[in-house]
């Protein structure tokens, strides 16, 4: 049943799945993108919103137009999991998607902090880039920082568990993963040598010091 899904991977790029096969045959990138912003945002949107999105340096007439054809495209090769009438567009909620950063929220309000860090395998749509789409790159901008505060306060909680429960070499795991993404955390490294020195790596504790002060 799970093959039979669109899985919509964004975390550290963007992937396409369909039925357990690579989805080739959209007309563009920006074919790509629409279907992302529609599966994130998960509301109805009016064509004319969708257009100046994605055809902003375009006047209105020719933005709608490329909007059809890229439609014309999803509902061509995806039609069951869009919904796209005369006036707007909207993904099928009701269809078999998989949104990985859907799933990584769900972990993350469910406190199973220790799954979503795992399905983290990169920021929001890393290396994807669309021109002149300003709007566009903004909304990626958004949603990549916000997804990514979580998955760094989620390494600091587990750092904070690692202490408390004695699993040592989990928390040096996660504290160095933490640091490789955002170096400046001052209290992030002092819990590492924490960790570094409970663990017997006393040597190893000094050259984080030192590597820091």
């Amino acid at each position: 049943m799970e093959k039979e899904c669109l899985y919509i991977y964004t975390l550290g790029g963007l992937t396409l799945t369909h039925k357990g096969k690579p989805v080739t045959t959209l007309v563009s990138k920006k074919a790509e993108a629409l279907l992302v912003y529609l599966a994130c945002e998960g509301r109805t949107l009016s064509r004319e919103i969708l257009a100046e999105l994605l055809w902003e340096e375009r006047g209105q007439s020719q933005a709608l137009s490329n909007l059809r054809v890229v439609l014309a495209n999803l509902r061509k090769e995806l039609g069951e999991y869009v919904t796209i009438t005369r006036d707007t567009a909207a993904i099928n909620r009701y269809a078999s998607i998989l949104l990985d950063i859907d799933q990584f929220k769900e972990l993350v309000n469910a406190e199973e902090v220790e799954k979503a860090v795992e399905i983290y395998r990169g920021d929001f749509l890393q290396g994807f880039y669309l021109r002149d789409t300003r709007e566009f790159e903004n909304w990626i901008v958004i949603q990549r920082e916000q997804l990514k505060r979580k998955y760094l306060d989620g390494l600091v909680s587990l750092v904070e568990t690692a202490l408390e429960t004695g699993n040592y070499p989990r928390g040096i795991q996660y504290a160095s993963q933490l640091l490789s993404h955002d170096p400046t955390r001052e209290t992030v490294h002092q819990k590492l040598m924490q960790l570094l020195v409970y663990n017997g790596q006393r040597g190893a504790a000094l050259e984080q010091y030192q590597d820091c002060w």
